[in-house]
């Protein structure tokens, strides 16, 4: 660097040759003195640490530059002030470089720049001045947090089944991450309705919000969401300058536009949300000083959180579609009331595994056959969702019309088995087969892969009824084994699926523990708190499966 003559100059002239030579340099640029106090800085050097010209930044007194900012290293750990490249310089060091972190206190956002220290020297060799030159790498940093962003945006879209609940979470999760505002839009009808909003929590972004009314926005207005929803591409608005905001003020109002100069907005941005070429809205996002504006590499993280976004909505539709299908299903297949069996009280529970939703394979069933008899069955369709509902209803359907014809146990499962295994679905079966002979009743119990019945007798003890044998839909022949007990008034007959399972039990051992601890006269009480006691075992988490229950409690004849 020159000597005593460059900053002789410099001085002289108030400066005005450091400006000619940096001010207009890409490159943001600081001059320092002995001290350390900042006697230049250019306009891109001020941006970085949130002023708006060098003149600010240099006539601004240094402990408030450093309350306005923190410098943190790439741990984000604070950078001690002797640390810095310049003080290095200032020490004795020929150069210094150092990647220097930027960021506002109460911001999440840093403005990342490599830093070169180099002394100004006068003819002596004293040092007199440090020069700092820094090189914004804030996009080299971008990856990461994109990555991390998109995360977050994923967990947010997730959050919940209610389409503007999700979008909702999604606007929050970018607040304030990349930006202070920020608004999703979707396309209903040729016009974009305002479905999630995130601003700042002041009066001033209260009131412009009232103000401005964010209503539909018809695609034939000329709105920032109008337009990007009709060329379907990206636009930003880099600097929001007072030009721009005295055409705004002529085409609207003088106070509204005035609430806008408050809040200091510096930027703005809005990306279509689409799948394939179809847009189904807008994702804008806005900035006030002094956080950095918005750049292009910001609409492209915006535009891949928008991509995230078009894709979760479009799973999730698929996914309401597929669950309003299995739900109806569900409905369809499963009874809609008990028939009346002689000499005994029943009742059912099916709990789902998930309460909002949620389709499985287990099932039950009830219905009267020849000669007086009854036939009870409960099964578990492995699987969940609408192909599970589907054979579920395919496996009733089988099961009623076989036993209707021919209720032997042989007959019934070997004609179930060759259904499924046409479909290549695995099924677990117990069928029972109830018959009344006035003072005593006679129960007859097949599995096919099933857990035992259990039997409670009047006295309290309890009893597992079943052969176990293959599943069916699995092997080319099953061969089941009917077993059968005589049951006495008072006697509980329970039959259930294997999602009914105690931590650390097996469902044979859990329903035994169960009813050891419950009132088996009433068989509606009875399943009401055998699944209380479950789900507080299970705690937060719940079941692991679902859980299909019957009970039947034999009565004294009449």
């Amino acid at each position: 660097m020159p000597g005593d003559r460059f900053i002789e100059l410099a001085t002289a002239e108030d400066r005005r040759v450091l400006d000619i030579l940096f001010r207009h340099a890409s490159e943001a640029v600081s001059i320092q003195d002995r001290s350390g106090r900042l006697l230049y800085a250019n306009d891109e050097a001020a941006r970085i640490v949130g002023f708006r010209t060098g003149a600010e930044l240099v006539s601004t007194p240094p402990e408030d530059i450093i309350r306005r900012f923190e410098m943190v290293d790439r741990s984000g750990s604070p950078i001690p002030l002797e640390s810095l490249p310049g003080r290095r310089v200032l020490a004795g060091a020929p150069v210094a470089e150092a990647v220097i972190g930027y960021r506002r206190p109460d911001s999440p956002h840093v403005r990342w720049s490599q830093v070169r220290a180099s002394p100004i020297k006068n003819d002596a060799g004293e040092v007199v001045w440090v020069i700092n030159f820094f090189q914004d790498i804030t996009s080299q940093f971008r990856r990461d947090e994109i990555r991390e962003l998109l995360y977050i945006v994923y967990e947010a879209l997730g959050s919940s089944l209610d389409r503007e609940e999700n979008l909702q979470s999604l606007a929050k999760a970018l607040v304030p991450r990349m930006g202070t505002w920020c608004a999703v839009h979707m396309l209903e009808g040729g016009t974009l309705i305002p479905v999630a909003m995130v601003h700042p929590d002041d009066e001033d972004a209260q009131t412009l919000v009232n103000m401005s009314d964010p209503g539909p926005i018809s695609l034939d207005d000329d709105h920032i969401q109008a337009r990007v929803a009709r060329t379907e591409k990206p636009e930003i608005i880099e600097a929001i300058s007072e030009e721009m905001l005295q055409e705004a003020e002529d085409r609207t109002s003088k106070e509204l536009i005035d609430v806008v100069r408050r809040l200091d907005l510096n930027s703005v941005a809005c990306v279509p949300i689409a799948i394939g070429r179809r847009v189904i809205g807008t994702l804008t996002l806005a900035r006030s000083f002094p956080e950095a504006e918005l750049d292009m590499a910001d609409v492209d993280a915006l535009a891949a959180v928008a991509d995230r976004a078009a894709a979760a909505l479009e799973n999730a539709g698929l996914f309401q579609q597929q669950r309003e299908i299995a739900e109806t299903l569900q409905i369809v297949l499963t009874p809609k009331t008990l028939p009346r069996v002689p000499g005994f009280r029943l009742a059912a529970r099916y709990q789902p595994l998930s309460l909002v939703g949620h389709v499985g394979g287990d099932f039950y069933d009830v219905f009267p056959i020849a000669d007086g008899r009854t036939a009870v069955l409960v099964g578990d369709i492995a699987g969940k969702g609408v192909k599970a509902a589907a054979a579920v209803g395919l496996a009733r359907y089988t099961l009623r019309s076989t036993i209707a014809l021919d209720p032997n146990p042989a007959t019934v499962i070997t004609r179930i088995n060759e259904s499924l295994l046409e479909e290549e679905q695995m099924c677990t079966v117990a069928y029972a087969i109830l018959e009344n002979h006035g003072d005593r009743f006679r129960l007859r119990v097949t599995l096919a892969g099933h857990p035992p019945v259990v039997v409670v007798t009047a006295d309290g003890s309890v009893e597992r009824l079943g052969e176990p044998c293959p599943p069916v839909g699995v092997m080319a022949e099953v061969i089941p084994i009917e077993v059968e007990r005589w049951l006495a008034p008072g006697d509980t007959i329970v039959m259930y699926t294997d999602g009914y399972a105690f931590s650390g039990m097996n469902p044979p051992e859990s329903v035994e523990v169960a009813l050891s601890k419950c009132e088996t006269n009433d068989p509606d009480r009875l399943l009401s708190e055998m699944l209380d006691l479950l789900l507080t075992d299970l705690g937060p988490k719940g079941p692991k499966d679902d859980i299909a229950l019957l009970a039947l409690v034999a009565e004294p004849p009449t």
